[in-house]
């Protein structure tokens, strides 16, 4: 659902829709997945946010999981162009 692109050590991913609790999984899962099989790893996660027009709470408890997660894995996490 989401465009990706990855450059040596950054992956800049793009979701171009609201979300809300039927679909943030579907981000959080592919990022979970394009982490997961990062060849090299990536140290950075930048989600381009300007097609990200509304986010409700649920969608916030999902993104924060997976910041958690992502730090865990010492990732930094990052948004640009938010609305």
């Amino acid at each position: 659902m989401g465009d990706h692109r990855g450059i040596a050590g950054l992956l800049i991913y793009r979701f171009d829709s609201p979300l809300f609790l039927a679909n943030v999984s579907v981000m959080t899962e592919e990022l979970s997945d394009l982490v997961a099989t990062a060849k090299p790893l990536y140290d950075w996660i930048l989600i381009d946010a300007e097609g990200i027009y509304n986010i409700d709470t649920t969608a916030v408890q999902g993104l924060e999981e997976l910041i958690d997660d992502l730090h865990a894995a010492n990732i930094v996490f990052a948004l640009a162009r938010l609305r």
